[in-house]
């Protein structure tokens, strides 16, 4: 049995753009709980008007059960550069620096990190698109132990009124210090 729910929301002005995700997961297998976990992320863009470059600063704290720490909180900002933008396509780098924390874990202090982001979109017609978002966050003091996360989805705008949509897509997570949890998620 598996029960999953997803919420995005964004937020655009000529200065800025907010989007922030949380998923919430719950599964279990002959009646045996095998997933409880739940993702909070957000991002702020700050826009320099017509310059493709861009500020931003990031957050995401996650609870999963079944990993080596109970809570781990991220954070962090940098520049960014829109290389592509049109109507249909738009494809942006990203560069920063940041912290991660896990709490309760075997490894309970901050941990400073690099941030190397990639974000593709891609609309496909008035209601439909493709997006990519990629993140690598290697350890400063020792690049070898590293998370990424990815996500791709597809996007149909359902009720242009209310701007809501169908999001179908996939979310992985890595990390390459996972304890005596899977490294691949």
């Amino acid at each position: 049995f598996n029960t999953r729910l997803g919420l995005h929301g964004q937020r655009k002005t000529p200065w800025d753009v907010l989007s922030l995700d949380f998923l919430y997961a719950k599964s279990s297998k002959g009646g045996e709980e095998t997933e409880n976990k739940a993702l909070f992320q957000g991002r702020n863009e700050w826009l320099f008007q017509e310059s493709p470059w861009f500020l931003y600063a990031y957050t995401t704290t996650e609870y999963d059960k079944f990993q080596d720490w109970d809570l781990r909180f991220t954070g962090g900002g940098g520049l960014g550069y829109k290389w592509i933008m049109t109507d249909c396509t738009s494809l942006a780098t990203r560069l920063g620096t940041g912290f991660s924390r896990e709490v309760g874990g075997s490894d309970d202090k901050f941990v400073p990190e690099a941030n190397f982001g990639l974000d593709i979109e891609r609309k496909l017609s008035e209601r439909q698109k493709l997006t990519v978002t990629i993140d690598v966050f290697p350890n400063i003091s020792a690049w070898s132990d590293f998370r990424a996360n990815s996500k791709a989805a597809w996007e149909c705008l359902i009720d242009p009124a209310h701007n809501l949509s169908l999001q179908i897509g996939i979310l992985d997570r890595y990390d390459s210090t996972p304890g005596d949890a899977k490294a691949n998620d």
